[in-house]
């Protein structure tokens, strides 16, 4: 975390201030080359892939995406696995929905 904290500051303190682009331009400006007309529908297939990596979250219970691999190998290692597992399946969620 310290290290990327640190990459973070060091990136934005060296980059010239010409090349910094404004809030409203990063937040608001959407760039369509996706060949879809609909700039919500480009917006959320860009998410898909997002979704497929984090593996949680609410988006992931609305789609019925589980994909907790690493907890179900891990439910074989820990004691008391009928508790363990499904408590770490909702702290994943918790968390990643928060996030």
């Amino acid at each position: 975390m310290g290290v990327a904290l640190c990459t973070i500051i060091a990136v934005l303190a060296k980059t010239p201030h010409h090349e910094i682009h404004t809030a409203k331009y990063t937040f608001t400006y959407l760039k369509n080359q996706s060949g879809w007309s609909n700039k919500g529908l480009s917006f959320l297939l860009g998410l898909l892939s997002v979704q497929w990596t984090m593996t949680g979250g609410l988006l992931s219970l609305l789609t019925l995406t589980a994909g907790y691999d690493a907890t179900a190998h891990i439910s074989e290692e820990v004691k008391r696995a009928a508790i363990a597992a499904p408590v770490a399946i909702f702290l994943c969620v918790v968390t990643l929905t928060a996030v």
